[in-house]
């Protein structure tokens, strides 16, 4: 067993120590030793109860739901994700009759519904999808935004990420254009990103599949133009290359000088000293490395 420090009691200080447990789980995830997240994240809450701050371990259950998701162990992954809510809320949903709140959004996208369709639930997992489509189409330019959880070209997903409301229907034998807001979907994107990308609104509005050709040029465009590991959104398309190009060089300046702060390769010395099988982890990048990476 390897020995881990209890930073709560060690520093005293709960926002410090659940920054550096998050960077040294980030680690671990990173070089792929995923039953040791699960360890030390119930290693962490653990620390946490002992030190009269139970809910500052709260943040280790996505983490451990991520563990097991790379683990492609789906079951567990639900398991601690339904631990989670009742460690938050002190009780357990009912999630066919819950009224979901704005505050749901981000775990109803990345969590409760693409692990309900990993699982074979497909008709729950898409109903609490598209619950969580309805909030967002109440924000501007959400269907660019939320283009990526309504379609991806993959025939198989595998992680909570590659799940899309596609695939729920799919799996239900429906065509998305039975979706109560794919006309709405549709429509809000400006008609300037049909006309370049050489894709019919009126055609899409009529033919689902039309996704696929929208989704690849998008795609495809947003590797010409975008060499700052930043985006901008919409008009990273809609407006023009050189415009995008100052743009991007500016936030790839803002990136490296960020990069280039020495207070980075402090928190590095102090992370190995705090957790010394860092050091043992394989081609693990620094916080500088990581930051330069973006801004090439």
């Amino acid at each position: 067993m390897i020995r881990m420090p209890n930073l709560f009691r060690a520093t005293d200080n709960i926002r410090a120590s659940r920054r550096f447990y998050e960077l040294f789980i980030s680690r671990l995830l990173f070089a792929g030793r995923l039953e040791r997240v699960i360890l030390v994240s119930r290693q962490i809450r653990r620390f946490a109860t002992s030190y009269g701050a139970k809910d500052a371990g709260f943040f280790t259950y996505s983490w451990e739901i991520q563990a097991y998701v790379n683990l492609q162990d789906f079951d567990s992954a639900w398991r601690v994700l339904r631990a989670q809510e009742r460690a938050l809320f002190k009780k357990s949903f009912n999630l066919h009759k819950r009224k979901w709140r704005s505050d749901d959004f981000h775990q109803l996208l990345f969590f409760y519904s693409p692990l309900l369709y990993l699982r074979g639930n497909y008709r729950l997992g898409c109903k609490l999808m598209e619950t969580a489509l309805r909030m967002a189409s109440r924000r501007k330019n959400w269907a660019f935004e939320t283009l990526w959880n309504v379609y991806k070209p993959l025939r198989k997903p595998s992680t909570v990420f590659d799940v899309t409301l596609s695939h729920f229907y799919a799996a239900l034998g429906r065509d998305l254009t039975e979706w109560s807001l794919w006309k709405s979907f549709v429509d809000d994107f400006p008609p300037k990103l049909f006309r370049i990308s050489n894709v019919s609104q009126a055609a899409l509005r009529k033919d689902a599949s039309m996704l696929k050709p929208l989704f690849e040029w998008i795609v495809s465009e947003r590797q010409k133009r975008l060499f700052s590991g930043g985006t901008h959104g919409l008009r990273d398309l809609t407006e023009s290359p050189e415009k995008v190009r100052k743009r991007q060089a500016a936030t790839k300046r803002g990136i490296l000088k960020v990069a280039e702060d020495s207070r980075h390769e402090i928190i590095e010395r102090k992370l190995e000293e705090l957790f010394p099988e860092i050091l043992e982890l394989s081609a693990q990048p620094t916080l500088r490395q990581l930051l330069q990476s973006r801004g090439h």
